[in-house]
């Protein structure tokens, strides 16, 4: 888990600010295979369709209470922040999560920017950015497998057939991938 930890100003309105910690967690994805004989990639590897958690501490650093806290954030969903009203000093951690797509695992990070907003006596007000940036490790990995039809031949010119299966057990994308086979007859 690791915690960058972001200033904001919520403006000159009523000399109110906060601070964001934004906590990061992968989680595996649901029903991603146990079985690493029969899993699309390693465990370990983080991939399309995992979750990152993020967790937002809100800080009250001004002399008045806020109340309706909340994040505002293009790349999470699922976000929530307690009810009530922050008194300054006091503290709330708001929560969201993000599901990786196969494009930003081969981009190898991800940029998650946010800010908060709040209500005021007078008003709704807003912090300026902050981003956090989650480095996504990138894996590549293929293994071939090559069978045939028949374990014996028995006669000069029997067709021998094989398959040949070849799995990406990374998590990026690869391109031009090709099969070179020195068997007599490979194409």
């Amino acid at each position: 888990e690791r915690a960058d930890r972001h200033r904001f100003g919520w403006g000159a309105q009523a000399g109110v600010g906060h601070y964001l910690v934004a906590g990061q967690r992968v989680e595996r994805a649901p029903g991603r295979p146990e079985d690493r004989r029969h899993a699309r990639r390693d465990d370990a590897v983080v991939g399309a369709g995992d979750t990152i958690s993020y967790s937002f501490d809100v800080e009250n650093t001004g002399t008045l209470a806020v109340t309706s806290v909340a994040i505002v954030d293009g790349a999470a969903t699922d976000l929530t922040c307690p009810g009530g009203t922050l008194a300054a000093g006091e503290t709330v951690t708001c929560t969201g999560s993000h599901v990786l797509t196969q494009p930003e695992v081969d981009g190898g990070t991800l940029v998650n920017t946010a800010y908060a907003t709040a209500e005021v006596y007078n008003g709704t007000v807003q912090s300026n950015t902050s981003s956090v940036t989650t480095d996504i490790p990138q894996s590549s990995s293929l293994s071939l497998v090559k069978s045939v039809d028949a374990a014996t031949f028995d006669s000069v010119g029997q067709v021998l057939t094989y398959t040949l299966q070849l799995t990406n057990g990374g998590n990026v994308t690869l391109d031009n991938v090709q099969i070179t086979d020195s068997a007599p007859g490979a194409g």
